[in-house]
């Protein structure tokens, strides 16, 4: 692969996630360490197939989660917080995202 290959491909990557063709993925070292251990705050965003896929900060840093590690359905708006212990995530209601309209 040369440098320009690898631009053209940073470049396509770029433009498909600027026009929301794509979504930014960040891949663990191994498949299930991010549903090994650890908390999770925040609204869920989308649910695709058998994923879905929570806002965790203010910077809109992204965690995907799967459907069948949760110990109960979440609905796309929820606040949740989605607890991580022995592969499983225990979700705890935290609310509703409440739009504000100027």
């Amino acid at each position: 692969m040369s440098f320009q290959d690898l631009a053209d491909i940073a470049t396509f990557v770029a433009d498909g996630l600027h026009r929301r063709e794509r979504q930014q993925q960040i891949f663990p070292v191994r498949d299930n360490d991010q549903f090994c251990d650890g908390t999770y705050i925040g609204p869920i965003l989308d649910i695709e197939r058998d994923v879905a896929q929570q806002r965790i900060n203010r910077q809109g840093d992204v965690v995907r989660h799967s459907l069948e590690a949760l110990g109960r359905p979440v609905k796309v708006g929820e606040v949740v917080e989605i607890n991580y212990r022995d592969d499983r995530g225990r979700v705890t209601d935290i609310g509703v995202v409440r739009g504000i309209e100027k």
